[in-house]
């Protein structure tokens, strides 16, 4: 399978153009990086057609955390001190298998500190770092020892 371009895509999507696209390239070989945070950076691309379009290159899902509705009872199969040390989420849960929005899916020792948290087959989708960390702020009470998560989409009371 042939890995696809990050900025083909976004490029192919209409979220930027082909002219932003070879900038970001030039600034690339000058400073050396990921295109996608280059984008980000030059503000050619939000973070979330970025992840979309990285989640399409790398055949993953991705997951806006924005509208999804997560379970309480599923963010409490993984500690909140793993969600924040690898910057990820649970969203989902059938069977044995796992679905956790994450923003590095290739990062081999989350998903292995997932595996022994939990003993299920994870199954990881790309979301945006600035999401994850905004559903793990929802969904985990900081400090208060264990209170009830509070789904992404929910306002919680003030």
């Amino acid at each position: 399978m042939t890995r696809k371009d990050i900025g083909e895509l976004l490029v192919a999507k209409k979220a930027i153009t082909p002219e932003q696209l070879a900038q970001a390239r030039e600034v690339q070989r000058s400073a050396p990086g990921d295109i996608g945070r280059i984008m980000i950076d030059l503000g050619f691309a939000t973070d979330k057609h970025v992840a979309q379009a990285r989640a399409e290159a790398m055949g993953f899902q991705f997951v806006d955390l924005n509208t999804t509705r997560i379970d309480a009872a599923v963010v409490n199969l993984v500690p909140e001190r793993t969600a924040k040390k690898h910057n990820l989420i649970a969203v989902s849960k059938n069977g044995t298998k796992l679905t956790v929005a994450i923003a590095d899916p290739n990062n081999p020792i989350a998903l292995q500190d997932l595996r022994l948290a939990t003993g299920c087959m994870i199954v990881p989708v790309l979301a945006t770092e600035d999401d994850i960390a905004e559903a793990i702020r929802r969904n985990y009470r900081a400090g208060a020892g264990g209170g009830a998560p509070v789904p992404v989409g929910v306002n919680s009371p003030a």
